[in-house]
């Protein structure tokens, strides 16, 4: 955020030139392009924007242009970025661009980055957030930006999460986008939430939004569904990790780098070995990259927080905990809890082992099975990130073989069920397969559904018979084991 308003109006001025700059090239070169939540919005929505600061230009182009498109980009001065540049925190954020169309615009000293598709590429919500497709500029000063209304709205509630608000940003832009839709749009963006399967977090967004910001959304059918819709605990959870996430962090932009405790520069053996782990597959072994930081999944350890919270002598069981990071988080989370980890890699519970450093009420095994845990002994079990092959993943691949098929899948799951005490929680997440499609479903409700994937994150989903699922995605998150 820039402090002074002065150098502020400056760089909202080299911003507004670079994107004049691409709208003559559009019309000398004839492509097609559209800025995603840029300076046009932003000036639209907030006048006097001496405040707000800017981040980096992202266009959106249509498929299979993106590299010509650059390569004018080139010809005309920007010079190519070199490595992924950003491209870790636009995969979290939903946007796919190959690091080939990532440039650096010199005089606007920002990152111009491509992309041939947006969030939900591959999901049913798809239509909903491309309705405004990126069009040719009609004279060098046309810049083509997306309109502001329903659309622009529900996109906001979709980035919306704690990490985002640090800086009350896209509070603020939703705030504005909602006092600017009239009756038939705010209807509009009521039919995207329910398309888009997204009521909790539209109603945790939204309560925020009035709670934390003391800011009232307009009148009309949005403010009714607000003020009649039932406060579910997801939602309740949700609402106060925002709300804590506005309150806790001030105008700083929260980094991106995982906290983990020093442990010692691994030796070239241990560097080697990890990345073996990536080649070699050990019985029960299904996702081979052992990756993980601490407090990945914020969402699922405070909805767990959340239920459990007046249980005595609360058992957990992190499911493939690989080096420890998830154990170490829930601790953070419980600190009074027993803790189990489990995975099937010798080398990385070592790993975990080193990590704990033998923290009381942490337990570790070297196991690939939940068989050796007592039936119905657990409060919460956490399987994340485990159930799920890479190889499955590749568009390329139509059908689910090797070590995981949904009967793998399927025998897990009624393994981790058998281990829950009922009331007890079952988190699976990024799997090939789907919960609700096992046997063991009848025994388990769906309380607790994920954040909308970015398309890069998306894992290859698949049905009982191993057939490829296109343009589906699993948002469950969590699970409780009903009573017998």
């Amino acid at each position: 955020m820039a402090e002074n308003p002065a150098d502020h109006a400056d760089d909202i001025e080299r911003v507004r030139a670079a994107l004049l700059r691409i709208a003559a090239m559009s019309c000398a070169c004839g492509f097609d392009w559209l800025v995603l939540n840029g300076l046009p919005q932003l000036l639209l929505l907030h006048p006097d924007p001496s405040r707000r600061s800017l981040g980096e230009i992202d266009l959106l182009v249509p498929p299979g242009q993106s590299m010509a498109i650059a390569d004018i980009f080139r010809a005309n001065g920007l010079e190519a970025v070199k490595g992924n540049g950003r491209q870790d925190d636009l995969g979290r954020r939903g946007l796919r661009s190959d690091p080939r169309t990532t440039l650096w615009d010199r005089q606007a000293a920002r990152h111009i980055h491509l992309h041939e598709r947006r969030f939900f590429a591959d999901s049913k919500v798809a239509p909903l957030l491309a309705r405004h497709p990126p069009r040719r500029s009609r004279s060098p000063d046309d810049i083509c930006a997306e309109p502001v209304g329903a659309e622009m709205a529900l996109d906001i509630l979709l980035r919306g999460s704690a990490r985002q608000w640090r800086k009350r940003g896209a509070l603020l832009d939703l705030a504005a986008v909602l006092g600017l839709l009239d009756r038939a749009q705010q209807v509009a963006l009521l039919h995207a939430i329910a398309a888009a399967a997204f009521a909790p977090g539209a109603l945790a967004s939204l309560i925020a939004l009035r709670t934390a910001m003391g800011i009232e959304p307009p009148a009309g059918p949005l403010r009714t569904w607000l003020d009649q819709a039932e406060i579910v605990p997801e939602v309740a959870v949700r609402a106060s990790i925002y709300a804590e996430a506005i309150a806790a962090h001030g105008p700083a932009e929260p980094t991106d780098a995982p906290h983990k405790p020093a442990i010692g520069r691994p030796r070239l053996w241990h560097r080697i070995a990890g990345r073996m782990a990536r080649v070699i597959r050990r019985p029960r072994q299904f996702t081979r990259d052992p990756a993980t930081r601490m407090d990945r999944y914020p969402l699922a350890f405070r909805f767990a927080q959340h239920w459990l919270r007046n249980r005595d002598q609360v058992r957990i069981l992190s499911f493939g905990c690989s080096s420890g990071e998830e154990v170490l988080s829930l601790r953070s989370y419980f600190p009074d809890a027993a803790i189990k980890g489990i995975d099937v890699d010798r080398r990385r519970v070592a790993a975990a082992r080193a990590l704990i450093a033998d923290r009381p009420g942490i337990a570790l095994e070297v196991a690939g099975t939940t068989a050796g845990e007592p039936a119905g002994s657990y409060d919460a079990v956490f399987c994340m990130a485990v159930l799920r092959d890479a190889a499955l993943d590749s568009p390329r691949t139509r059908a689910a073989a090797g070590p995981l098929t949904f009967e793998a899948f399927a025998a897990e799951i009624a393994a981790l069920v058998r281990c829950l005490k009922p009331g007890g929680l079952l988190f699976v997440a990024h799997g090939n397969f789907r919960v609700a499609d096992t046997d063991a479903a009848g025994q388990l409700e769906l309380v607790l559904h994920a954040d909308p994937p970015g398309s890069g994150l998306t894992p290859g989903l698949y049905d009982r018979t191993g057939s490829r699922l296109d343009n589906e995605v699993d948002r469950s998150l969590a699970f409780v084991k009903l009573a017998q």
